[in-house]
């Protein structure tokens, strides 16, 4: 006769080990490879600018401000914008920069409403470049507690496994990294608008994102990562008396009708920043030169967009007032 019970103890057993086994996969294969990496010195690189502003952020940032503009008004800037880097990126990169230069007057940083979800790990290579070793080590244990795969987090690491693996073969260089002003990313970028796309309006298109309902919050158990960095981010550009501008890029009006829940947003980024008396959020309609229904000052945007981006057109005009509203700061 069939030991029923035995069987699923032997059946429990299996899937026991079988997870155990997977767990273990998950957490060495990533870190080992990172490793590698390192020790092969196949990772990309930035080259580095001692300059007075330092802008940090994602493709938003990237879009809107032009460096040459800031350097008009007598300030030095580079854009380290790149799809993709938020809190921990920008935490890493600051303190790669500033073992390196005097701190910089001050550092603008992208905050769009999605700032809090889960970093993509696109560069993550480069992460692991701004730190050594042993703060790798540190940050890739200390966050296990989050129920997330580590072999999705770092799932575009393992897919370009054959990539590195010839240039460490062939003995290529380190790749610099683009990154910047968006004039050096997109070819299209100095032609193309939505005026240019002719885009029109489509409400049937209407694609509706809400920031609490839809996880974008601060308060969802996946942001924590991301908020403990930029928490600490904050907290080292106030040790070293730096100013800092958050903003949120102007979008065209179709997207920002998208977007709902907006004004919790602002109240979760308010109250992060309300202690810091050096710490400025310049929200997009803070902004006066910025015509949110002109198609010639946005890139990409719509109903069918939860995000867009400025034109090359409205990139210059956007850069003009906040360099406008950043040197009212420095005069303090």
């Amino acid at each position: 006769m069939i030991d029923i019970k035995k069987q699923k103890q032997h059946f429990l057993i299996k899937i026991s080990l079988f997870l155990v086994l997977f767990f273990l996969l998950d957490m060495s294969i990533p870190y080992i490879t990172l490793l590698a990496l390192k020790s092969f010195n196949v990772t990309s690189f930035y080259e580095w600018k001692p300059v007075d502003v330092l802008v940090l952020g994602d493709s938003h940032t990237a879009f809107a401000l032009n460096p040459s503009i800031f350097q008009q008004h007598g300030l030095t800037a580079e854009n380290y914008s790149r799809n993709g880097h938020y809190s921990e990126f920008n935490y890493f990169f600051y303190q790669y920069y500033k073992q390196r230069y005097t701190v910089p007057k001050a550092v603008i940083i992208s905050t769009p409403y999605f700032m809090f979800s889960p970093a993509e790990f696109e560069q993550v290579e480069l992460l692991y470049n701004l730190r050594d070793a042993e703060q790798f080590t540190e940050n890739y244990f200390k966050f296990v507690v989050i129920p997330r795969s580590k072999l999705y987090e770092y799932r575009m690491v393992i897919q370009r496994l054959p990539s590195f693996a010839y240039r460490m073969i062939s003995d290529k260089a380190p790749v610099k990294v683009k990154y910047g002003y968006a004039i050096n990313l997109n070819p299209y970028f100095e032609t193309t608008s939505l005026a240019t796309r002719n885009y029109h309006s489509d409400p049937s298109r209407k694609k509706l994102v809400d920031y609490v309902n839809d996880n974008y919050s601060k308060n969802t158990w996946y942001a924590r990562r991301s908020l403990i960095f930029f928490q600490k981010l904050l907290d080292e550009l106030h040790k070293d008396d730096v100013w800092v501008i958050l903003i949120e890029t102007p979008e065209y009006i179709d997207t920002q009708e998208v977007i709902i829940n907006r004004d919790v947003f602002y109240t979760e980024l308010e109250e992060e920043i309300e202690s810091y008396s050096k710490v400025i959020f310049i929200r997009q309609h803070d902004i006066s030169s910025i015509d949110f229904a002109d198609k010639t000052l946005f890139f990409d945007g719509g109903y069918q967009e939860i995000n867009s981006h400025l034109s090359f057109v409205g990139s210059k005009i956007y850069t003009e007032e906040i360099v406008m509203l950043l040197q009212k700061q420095l005069q303090r």
